[in-house]
């Protein structure tokens, strides 16, 4: 069994007068390839920034020649103002990428993590007395899309989890973990065990095998959903995404027609009215796409999986229990479930980016019979299920995945369905298991 990870000497400590202060280095030194995505943020947070900063100052000096009503004089140029601020926000995340560093602040009744980036700061809280857990190498729910990587999970209760040090190597996050957690006074679970301390090593590839925990350590794990890279569309997670997009898109297709309108140009090419039109088409599409996942939220609230145990190996056994709350009176056809297995790989086609992804495994089950639900009564039910002895564990590296899921899809007569999913981490077969499955092979061959 290996000892304690000491704090590695590239985070400095600072004893303070009600507590501690871990400094980080800047992430680009451990973290080359998400200095590289936040040179590309950067470039495109300052073309996106500045078109809208653009759109802003031509409309405005537009309207003032115009002689249009003082209220669309002010709304017009005051449109481009969100997407300034989501150009800044992109800008912020690829200085944080580049020149970014992280400071852990904890004193006797509070846990911080502040992200700095030259002048700008972020700062997330979380009060002690909330900590239940703290675990490294934990993947994010929602995966930064600048840094990306896993991460110490600080486990909140009902709140959602703080995320420490992600895009650091592990042996870092473990050793800062066991000690916050030797402060809090919670349990910081193992990153490893002793035959697997190369995921300590920090290159940015990993599996499953270097992140599990003892085997059966937890018992009736709640189930995560995986991050949005993965490629998973949920209900519960995909309608903020999709509504963003549908406000984005429609804002600037609907804006550029209201401004060749207001050009009061006849002679406007046919071409631009047939561009704009495509646009506006594909606009009313992804806004009929939000209403139908909104329509689904309205009747369900989003569904809890919890897990027997976890980490599972290959060709292990396991129990789900499904739980889904209504908001009101619901009549459910049933509830099936698929667990499913994605491998997917990126490469570089000439001067493009490809992401080809598909499912390699896939079997499905009823969850739940047809029945009624209401605010009192969830909708609930129980499946055993087994991973197959002849499939591949997850694995995570920077162009290549694997990836498990267990997708849940909650038929409701009539109205749109609620579709969701939660991440399974597969740990490889143990040696011990594969030469007893040798030998069963061997005895049933004679």
């Amino acid at each position: 069994m290996a000892g304690p990870i000491p704090l590695p000497s590239e985070i400095q400590v600072e004893e303070t007068l009600d507590g501690v202060r871990y400094t980080l280095p800047k992430k680009v030194e451990k973290n080359r390839a998400g200095g590289c995505a936040g040179a590309g943020l950067l470039v495109f947070g300052l073309a996106f920034g500045g078109f809208a900063a653009f759109w802003i100052c031509m409309a405005a000096w537009g309207m003032a020649q115009s002689d249009e009503h003082i209220a669309l004089r002010i709304l017009f140029p005051a449109f481009g103002t969100p997407f300034l601020l989501i150009g800044l926000g992109i800008i912020f995340a690829g200085l944080y990428a580049i020149i970014g560093r992280e400071e852990i602040i904890l004193t006797r009744d509070r846990l911080s993590d502040i992200s700095r980036a030259g002048p700008f700061r972020w700062t997330r809280r979380r009060r002690v007395e909330e900590i239940t857990g703290i675990h490294p190498g934990r993947q994010p729910a929602k995966k930064a899309m600048f840094v990306g990587g896993r991460a110490i999970e600080v486990e909140c209760g009902e709140k959602k989890p703080l995320y420490l040090l992600e895009g650091y190597p592990l042996n870092w996050q473990q050793a800062l973990a066991a000690e916050l957690a030797e402060r809090v006074g919670v349990e910081a679970k193992s990153i490893a065990s002793g035959d697997n301390l190369a995921a300590m090593r920090g290159d940015g590839s990993s599996s499953a095998s270097e992140f599990g925990a003892t085997r059966y350590q937890d018992r009736d794990v709640p189930l995560r959903e995986p991050p949005r890279s993965y490629g998973f569309m949920s209900t519960s997670s995909s309608f903020g995404c999709m509504l963003a997009f549908a406000i984005i898109w429609n804002g600037f297709t609907f804006g550029g027609i209201a401004a060749v309108l207001n050009s009061n140009d006849v002679d406007s090419p046919i071409i631009a009215w047939i561009v704009l039109s495509i646009f506006a088409v594909v606009g009313l599409g992804i806004i009929g796409k939000v209403i139908h996942l909104g329509l689904a939220r309205l009747k369900l609230h989003p569904a809890k999986m919890v897990i027997s145990r976890h980490p599972l190996h290959i060709g292990e056994e396991f129990t789900i229990t499904f739980a889904q709350q209504s908001k009101g009176n619901v009549q459910i056809n049933a509830v099936t479930a698929k667990l499913l297995c994605r491998e997917s790989a990126t490469y570089r086609r000439g001067t493009d980016t490809h992401t080809d992804r598909h499912n390699v495994h896939e079997d499905t089950f009823v969850v739940c019979e047809a029945g009624a639900a209401d605010s009192f009564r969830d909708v609930t039910g129980e499946i055993t299920l087994r991973i197959p002895e002849d499939a591949m564990h997850s694995f995570e590296a920077n162009r290549n995945s694997v990836v498990w899921v267990i997708e849940t899809h909650t038929d409701v007569p009539n109205w749109p369905d609620y579709t969701q999913h939660f991440l399974l981490e597969i740990l490889p077969l143990r040696l011990v298991e594969k030469e007893e499955l040798q030998r069963d092979g061997n005895r049933n061959a004679r």
